[in-house]
């Protein structure tokens, strides 16, 4: 299945009244994940996502920022009064694109959405111009009136509607051009007289409102979810010149450490987020760092390691893995690592979007013995620890 290139709006600007707690719902933990989080690892995975605006609400731009910071995709707009308000501002933010692109339109709420239910719903917008993931309704439905009088809605052809809901452009931008109010796109579109095509939805994909939503949700993922741990090893050579000119520089562990030799390697060397790179591709089996960044790309030479350390953190993120512990060991004669070990925990922490007590890092020696011991190279073994949601629920 060939899916075209799509845009896509992630509605998050509501108060989440309904569900109470401290914070909007889009940003409660979700089985230890914030929900907006779990939603947009599904599109950010997706090769053929182009962007990512999420639709916010002015009060929780900040922890909307905060949350999302690992993301590199994510544009951020402030929302409206209404929903369709904030999805007409999302639109508005994308105004340079040509009426045929296509967008599409997901609540964060619905953190269940798989790819393959996206790559559906963007083919038939691709093809009619206009679709949207919907189930049968099955339950009898009843309007009430009084008590017994009762009157029973005839389910034929009744769809309960879902996101995503898929659009050219320029169809969605004369929907919402409309003075009405609807509840969601499809209705607006539904008004220009434009068929919507129907893709079945699924079960899965429902949208968290009550806070029994949010207990389902996590009984579902909880039961599933795995500790993994994955293990990385690596060793640079320093050079063999010394810099009889004073102290040079080292990168270990995301900052600069004084030290008057140089290490050797085609990117800037730096053998801790080298280590913690392949422990977390480790984790998630997901190859090594020889595999993602070969040392013959000419593209990486002198590259910032913390590009690596950054590209395996988003790929764990769309195995449905969540970080919960880097645990690393710097072995070496010299440089001294203790006076910079909080500084490189802290950065290690930053990149990782984990707090400073979920990363550990030690030293130590090998007494003079081997390689690390004659001071020709540092080494470095780490263990990363990650919690997976098995992915066969989400299907």
């Amino acid at each position: 299945m060939i899916t075209q290139e799509f845009h896509a709006i992630i509605v998050a600007a509501g108060t989440g009244s309904r569900l109470g707690g401290d914070v909007p719902k889009a940003y409660a933990p979700l089985a230890g994940m914030p929900m907006l989080c779990r939603t947009l690892n599904v599109f950010t995975a997706m090769p053929h996502c182009a962007s990512i605006t999420v639709v916010v609400h002015a009060d929780y731009e900040a922890i909307a920022r905060d949350v999302c910071k690992n993301f590199m995709l994510v544009n951020f707009v402030i929302g409206g009064v209404t929903r369709q308000d904030s999805v007409k501002l999302g639109l508005e933010s994308l105004a340079a694109l040509p009426d045929d692109a296509i967008i599409l339109v997901h609540d964060a709420a619905r953190p269940f959405v798989t790819a393959h239910l996206i790559d559906e719903c963007v083919n038939a917008a691709a093809a009619h111009g206009a679709a949207t993931a919907a189930l049968p309704v099955v339950d009898t439905l009843r309007r009430c009136y009084i008590v017994g009088d009762k009157d029973t809605i005839d389910r034929t052809d009744v769809y309960a509607m879902q996101t995503p809901q898929v659009f050219r452009a320029g169809i969605l931008r004369m929907a919402h051009k409309q003075d009405m109010i609807a509840t969601d796109d499809t209705e607006l579109v539904g008004e220009l007289g434009h068929f919507v095509q129907i893709v079945h939805g699924s079960r899965m994909n429902f949208k968290i409102t009550t806070k029994d939503d949010m207990d389902f949700a996590n009984s579902v993922l909880s039961p599933q979810k795995r500790i993994k741990t994955g293990i990385g090893y690596d060793v640079h050579a320093f050079d063999d010149v010394r810099n009889d000119e004073g102290a040079t520089l080292i990168r270990l562990g995301g900052i600069d450490v004084p030290f008057d030799k140089k290490l050797k390697g085609h990117s800037d060397a730096d053998v801790v987020l080298h280590t913690i790179t392949d422990a977390i591709y480790g984790a998630i089996s997901c190859g090594d760092i020889g595999f993602h960044f070969p040392p013959s790309n000419d593209a990486h030479k002198n590259q910032d390691s913390a590009d690596f350390l950054k590209h395996a953190v988003e790929l764990a993120r769309a195995e449905q893995a969540v970080i919960n512990h880097i645990d690393c060991v710097i072995i070496c004669e010299a440089p001294k690592i203790t006076p910079h070990r909080d500084a490189i925990r802290a950065r290690i922490a930053d990149i990782c979007g984990l707090d400073i007590r979920d990363v550990a890092v030690k030293a130590t020696t090998t007494e003079g013995l081997g390689f690390t011991g004659r001071c020709e190279g540092i080494a470095c073994n780490a263990i990363v620890t990650v919690e997976v949601t098995r992915r066969e629920v989400l299907k």
